[in-house]
């Protein structure tokens, strides 16, 4: 059902990395909406987000990557391909008692691979 876009809507998390790559393909790209396999559950196809993309993962410097990455972007809210629903300056977590972890986590990431149980 997703795969022939036969939704009107859908809730989807995006995970790419920490710098955006050549993960940008398979979220954006119009040969990813062709593809079974693609995540580019929007459907959207454009050559002029192609082109972003391509110069994205072909930047130089991390300036050229953020004016692509932000290029990007506006294409996709511009074309509702995507409605942001949440951003939280936090990790929400439920754990239970007994759980222990650093007090700083790691940068850019929850750190649960750094949690452990005390018994």
């Amino acid at each position: 059902m997703l795969n022939s876009y036969d939704f009107d809507m859908i809730v989807h998390g995006f995970y790419p990395g920490i710098t955006p790559g050549t993960e940008l393909r398979n979220f954006w790209s119009s040969a990813s909406a062709d593809s079974d396999a693609g995540q580019n559950l929007s459907g959207i196809k454009l050559k002029s987000l192609d082109s972003m993309i391509n110069k994205a993962i072909e930047a130089q410097t991390r300036e050229e990557l953020i004016l692509y990455t932000r290029a990007i972007d506006r294409i996709v809210l511009w074309h509702f391909a995507v409605i942001p629903q949440w951003y939280l300056p936090y990790w929400p977590m439920v754990y239970r008692p007994g759980l222990k972890h650093p007090e700083l986590a790691p940068p850019f990431e929850n750190g649960l691979s750094t949690w452990w149980r005390e018994f």
